[in-house]
């Protein structure tokens, strides 16, 4: 019998967002090795670096999900964070809620934003100097929440499936799975809530192809 395919289309009202691994750490890394900078030891820099430089395509997991017929609507997260929500949310004709408000960020990435805080900041967010950056340009995020929007390259899947695969997905799956929002019909868009409890629209941020 074959497998069925994983594609981005069958996500449906009411089903459940979820992704593999830990976001975030590609994009780090490469912000890290451009600036050549050496972080303190249990920043977990290494780790991010070792994400960027030697990524690991999550096939056991699809593999999984499309065996158990688990996965409404999946693919892998090689363009950005938004970008491939937004494109789950066009293929399966709805919205969606990515909630980031009990996230749990990499311990990479929360440590690379705060060393970029500005002392007595006003708002919340972070900076992010143009020495870190390929394109030469300076960039200052909000929350990590919109920071880990516009990561891409993590090679993790992204994928929904019902509330009632919820038990299967955390008891049986092969790699470490977290929860990232909710489908929804598509009169209602698709928006994120950040780290601050501030719902804001969720666009397409993040390196786009030509």
């Amino acid at each position: 019998c074959v497998n069925p395919a994983l594609v981005r289309s069958g996500a449906r009202p009411g089903d459940l967002i979820w992704h593999s691994g830990a976001l975030g750490l590609s994009q780090t890394g490469l912000h890290v090795l451009w600036a050549n900078e050496q972080g303190p030891a249990d920043a977990g820099w290494a780790g991010a670096i070792a994400a960027h430089r030697r990524p690991r395509p999550q096939l056991a997991l699809g593999a999984w999900l499309s065996r158990n017929r688990l996965a409404a609507a999946c693919l892998d997260l090689s363009d950005s964070l938004a970008q491939c929500t937004l494109q789950v949310a066009e293929a399966s004709k709805v919205g969606l809620l990515l909630d980031f408000s009990h996230y749990r960020f990499a311990a990479a990435v929360q440590a690379f934003a705060k060393a970029r805080q500005a002392k007595r900041a006003v708002k919340p967010g972070f900076r992010i100097p143009a020495r870190y950056q390929p394109s030469g340009q300076p960039a200052r995020w909000s929350s990590l929440a919109h920071y880990l929007l516009a990561s891409a390259e993590d090679y993790q899947l992204l994928f929904t499936a019902p509330p009632a695969a919820t038990p299967k997905l955390l008891s049986n799956s092969p790699v470490p799975l977290l929860q990232l929002g909710t489908v929804m019909d598509a009169g209602e868009g698709c928006f994120y809530r950040d780290e601050n409890g501030r719902t804001l629209p969720l666009t397409r941020i993040g390196f786009e192809h030509l």
